[in-house]
């Protein structure tokens, strides 16, 4: 993940997904925010959403299911607090998309201000090994590049 902050990065807008998220008590930390594990407990949740939406149909996430997404990467930033009761919505994008393997780029708002930001890599893989992402979930992932910068 660069040091520098880009702009476009901050603004939800940017993000085609959208996942909103009710806090919860069990997510504080002993200084009263939220924890930073649930942070990338929220950046999981929308990962998969994402993943079942472009992978329409497709059975994932079960021992026999067609194909299985592997976490390679993974990187946050935390930028501000995050406060309970206050929900928050976590922004999903895909900063790239390769042969076999997918950048997302996540950003966690709250109360309309970028806290966090995340960037993961996933492979799509069957019996263990890298595959080409199908034809199908690509043309569903391209309208969900982020916005707001030329790729």
């Amino acid at each position: 993940m660069s040091k520098t902050v880009e702009p476009y990065r901050l603004l939800l807008e940017n993000y085609p997904h959208q996942l909103a998220i009710e806090t919860q008590f069990g997510d504080m930390d002993v200084h009263g925010h939220i924890n930073n594990l649930a942070i990338g407990g929220y950046f999981e949740s929308a990962r998969a959403r994402f993943q079942i939406e472009v992978y329409a149909g497709k059975k994932l996430f079960q021992r026999d299911a067609e194909y299985a997404m592997l976490l390679v990467e993974n990187n946050m930033r935390f930028l501000a607090e995050c406060n309970f009761p206050e929900p928050v919505i976590v922004g999903t994008a895909l900063g790239r998309i390769g042969n076999s393997s997918y950048q997302f780029v996540h950003a966690l708002f709250q109360n309309g201000v970028c806290l966090s930001l995340c960037e993961a890599v996933m492979v799509c893989a069957q019996h263990g090994k890298p595959v080409a992402v199908p034809d199908d979930v690509r043309a569903r992932m391209l309208p969900m590049l982020i916005r707001g910068t030329a790729q």
